[in-house]
């Protein structure tokens, strides 16, 4: 998991992942959270971003750390 500014006040997540053998153990959504905090803490970000398959996001726990989907991306 990567977190970078992409422009005043905001952050964005890259490759967000956790190995197969560790998935549903709530360590991606701690890390998120983790990250998220360092984020608004450190980076002085407003919005963090965090690109996500939409079956993805409906399968894991993101938004249990409070992340909504806002918009589509299109590829």
């Amino acid at each position: 998991m990567g977190l970078f500014t992409a422009g005043p006040e905001l952050a964005r997540f890259q490759t967000v992942q956790t190995d197969p053998e560790y998935r549903r153990r709530g360590i991606a959504g701690s890390l998120v959270h983790y990250v998220s905090r360092y984020g608004f803490d450190k980076l002085a970000a407003r919005t963090l971003v965090m690109v996500a398959d939409p079956n993805y996001f409906r399968s894991t726990s993101i938004g249990a750390v409070g992340f909504e989907p806002t918009e589509s991306q299109l590829q």
